[in-house]
């Protein structure tokens, strides 16, 4: 028809429908309790921390400061059985990481074996720092270890005497027996490339450090698993305390 519109209705207003809360619910959930505890914290590792300063270990090795705060990580030398290892790659803190226990092996005689000059030659605390390519000093020194001593090797995986071997092996017998230790340093891949001798014997114990660990095939030393990770950024003395397949992250310690 002319001069006639039709103008569409709105559509209806669509009523929203909020479901009711039960009262029982309600309670409930007013009534829940508090958080007895704020959310973990977890502390960076530090790039240095000085030995002097986390203070003494009370008969217990401080092995690096670690955990969720960042705290000093303590190891009983009895739960090593006697053997302790250090691995890693080239200048990742492996003499660092020996100094350090030594400086703390204290009331034991500690006898030392460098196959090259390094910090542990350098110590004027220890009883015996002989020479590993010289057979008669490293025979002597040997000889001389307590029962209850300290025996401290540096770079073993460069010494290939089967009789200085030989006499390692046999002093780890008798410090075992005695309540002493032996503290065995080397690269990773030719430590776990070692399937007899020093470094197979104490592999047994499964404890150790290693330090900036790349891989699976690092933790595989000393039985942990690890995640694939590049380390080429970790500063020295940075890695993994591994104990009965456990690893903690830590930092070793800096004796000087």
């Amino acid at each position: 028809m002319p001069g006639f519109f039709v103008f569409p209705l709105p559509p209806p207003q669509s009523e929203v429908h909020r479901p009711r809360l039960h009262d029982a619910t309600r309670h409930r959930a007013e009534s829940w309790p508090a958080a007895l505890s704020r959310p973990r914290r977890f502390e960076p590792l530090p790039s240095r921390v000085p030995l002097h300063t986390l203070g003494p270990g009370a008969g217990r090795l401080i092995v690096g400061v670690g955990g969720d705060d960042g705290s000093a990580v303590l190891l009983d030398p009895q739960d090593a059985a006697g053997a302790f290892l250090v691995a890693g790659p080239p200048r990742s803190g492996r003499s660092t990481a020996l100094v350090s226990i030594a400086a703390q092996l204290h009331g034991h005689t500690r006898v030392a074996l460098c196959s090259r000059p390094g910090p542990l030659r350098q110590r004027r605390d220890l009883a015996v720092i002989a020479d590993a390519g010289d057979p008669v000093q490293s025979r002597e020194a040997l000889q001389s270890l307590p029962a209850d001593g300290a025996l401290l090797v540096d770079d073993i995986d460069l010494l290939d005497d089967p009789a200085l071997l030989d006499g390692i092996e046999s002093a780890m017998r008798r410090l075992r027996d005695g309540g002493g230790l032996v503290v065995l340093a080397g690269t990773t891949d030719a430590m776990s490339a070692s399937f007899r001798g020093p470094v197979a014997q104490a592999r047994r114990a499964r404890i150790g450090l290693l330090l900036r660990p790349e891989g699976a095939h690092d933790g595989d030393l000393l039985g942990v698993r690890l995640r694939r990770r590049g380390s080429h950024t970790d500063p020295p003395g940075r890695g993994v305390l591994a104990v009965h397949g456990r690893a903690v992250p830590v930092q070793v310690p800096d004796p000087s």
